[in-house]
Parts: structure tokens; C-alpha cells; sequence
């Protein structure tokens, strides 16, 4: 009820226009009172926080190029950048023995990543079916011990697979520990679902295949010029300031300037669209 109460207290103009951009988006919009933590309404209380109309008419702008990847859109993403993959890499062919592991840093092995799921989703009935996918062999590993092994064979590729990219680290990490195992970098291959062009633009230092099925700009730098540029960037420093953000975590960390929620929301994406302070409570894709 508090915050159905609250959402009253947003003008007609931007009740209308959060709704037009959840249309645009292809968003339920949920705003009953028995729904009060529904997307909608969580979004409708962010925008009342935000009290500064300069500041909302920004963070709306943003939303309409805020991309949501719902957890069953994965599989069809998935098929879209494995097809790229194989494009990217014209050697490998019917008879190559494509491994797939999860993208994770040496320091979060053993954790419970998204990229455990993403790598699962290669037993996807859907890809198993697709009429391009169905021809190729895949094989799921669980550890990287017998990795050597397993690429002894120089008509086999290892493909790690995670359903985000943002700054690119994560993945320089995990290649060079697999990298120190002896593998061969023409003998690996990355596929995400999303990436941030800046975290590509950082992995193309290496000779290896990364392949996506989306790549996104940063929501500001990217899409604005001088003085609008400028303003934009204060204001959104000022949202920040506001939520008292760490330093590391401004912009979205490694200031990736992102507009993106998996499953779950990378540290990426703008602060304002996930972060919980004790003066702005309740974010529209918060990360539990």
C-alpha cells in the first residue's frame, strides 16, 4: 500500500511515459496493490526517489535503451552466438569435438556463477534441434584438470560460456589460467550472450574468438556529445552522490556505463537501476 500511495504522487506525464517505455520494452506492467513489488511499481517508486526531474527525464532515457535477457530468451541468445562462433571460426567443422566449460575466474571456481547454467543450456533440447546446431558435437566438462587431454586431439575446441561480458577481466582471467595448462589459444573460443563493447575491445589484445549474441555501448559516453555529454555525466554523478556509490562501483564498475540484467543484474549497469540506499530503497533490478 506505501508504495502504491507513493506512485500517485508521480505526475500523469510520467506515469504515461514509464508506461510507453515498458511497452517499448516488452515489460509486464504489474501496478496493483497486491503486486507492489512488481517491476512497475519498484521502477515507479526509483523514479519518485530520483525528486529531481532533470535527473528522472535521465534515468528514463536510459531505460529505454535498458536491455532485460528474461532467463528463457537464454537458450535462443545462446543458439544466435554459438551460429556466430562458428562463422568467427570457419575451421571448425562437423567433426570437431567442441568442449564446453563455464567462464569463471580461478578464485570463483567452485561457486554457484551464471556461467555454470549458461554451459548446461548446450544440452538444450532447442540447440540440439536447431537445424545448424544439431550437426555439431558438445561435449559439457565439469573440471579443467584433464584439459591437455582433452585437446590433445588438434581438431578439438574448448569453448567457455558465460551469459554476460562486461569489462572483459573475468574472461582474461580464466583464459590465462587454461593458458598455463599448455592449451593451445587457437584451440579456444568464448561465447557470451551480451557483452559490453569495452570488454571486447580489452579481450582483443589475444588472439582468440569471442563471439556474442548482443554487443552494447555505454549508456552515456556512447550516446551523447559535448555539452549534452558533459551534462549528463554531472547529473548522473550527482544521482550517485546521492546514493553515496563506491568509488569502484560509479558508473557501473570498471565504469562500464551498462544498461543490462541477466538473470541476475551485473555490477556493470548503472547503480541507480540496482542499488538500495538508506535514502533510495527500492530498486527497479536489484541485486539480492
Amino acid at each position: 500500500m506505501r508504495k502504491q500511495k507513493k506512485k500517485r504522487e508521480l505526475s500523469t506525464q510520467y506515469l504515461i511515459r514509464i508506461s510507453q517505455i515498458f511497452e517499448k520494452n516488452k515489460w509486464l506492467i504489474e501496478s496493483t496493490e497486491d503486486a507492489e513489488d512488481s517491476l512497475f511499481n519498484r521502477y515507479c517508486e526509483r523514479i519518485l526517489e530520483i525528486n529531481e526531474n532533470k535527473k528522472r527525464n535521465l534515468v528514463l532515457e536510459l531505460t529505454e535503451r535498458y536491455l532485460w535477457v528474461q532467463e528463457e530468451q537464454y537458450t535462443y541468445y545462446l543458439i544466435d552466438a554459438v551460429k556466430k562462433m562458428l562463422l568467427l571460426k570457419p575451421e571448425i567443422n562437423e567433426e570437431t569435438k567442441l568442449y564446453i566449460m563455464p567462464l569463471v575466474s580461478p578464485e570463483d571456481e567452485g561457486k554457484t556463477k551464471s556461467s555454470s547454467m549458461l554451459a548446461y543450456l548446450f544440452n538444450s533440447v532447442k540447440l540440439r534441434h536447431d537445424n545448424v546446431l544439431s550437426k555439431y558435437k558438445f561435449e559439457i566438462l565439469d573440471k579443467k584438470e584433464n584439459l591437455p587431454l582433452y585437446l590433445k586431439n588438434k581438431d578439438a575446441i574448448l569453448v567457455l560460456a558465460d551469459d554476460y561480458i562486461g569489462t572483459g577481466e573475468t574472461a582474461e582471467k580464466c583464459l590465462l589460467h587454461i593458458l598455463k595448462m599448455n592449451v593451445e589459444i587457437s584451440q579456444i573460443a568464448i561465447v557470451s550472450l551480451v557483452a559490453q563493447k569495452l570488454g571486447l575491445d580489452y579481450l582483443s589484445k589475444y588472439s582468440i574468438c569471442v563471439s556474442t549474441s548482443i554487443e552494447r555501448q555505454r549508456g552515456i559516453s556512447d550516446f551523447y556529445e559535448g555539452e549534452m555529454l558533459d551534462k549528463n555525466i554531472q547529473l548522473m554523478r550527482e544521482i550517485e552522490d546521492k546514493m553515496s556509490i563506491k568509488e569502484k562501483f560509479k558508473f557501473g564498475y570498471g565504469a562500464s556505463e551498462a544498461l543490462v540484467t541477466m538473470c541476475r543484474t551485473p555490477n556493470n549497469t548503472f547503480p541507480i537501476f540496482w542499488e538500495e540506499s538508506s535514502n533510495m530503497k527500492t530498486a527497479p533490478f536489484p541485486r539480492f
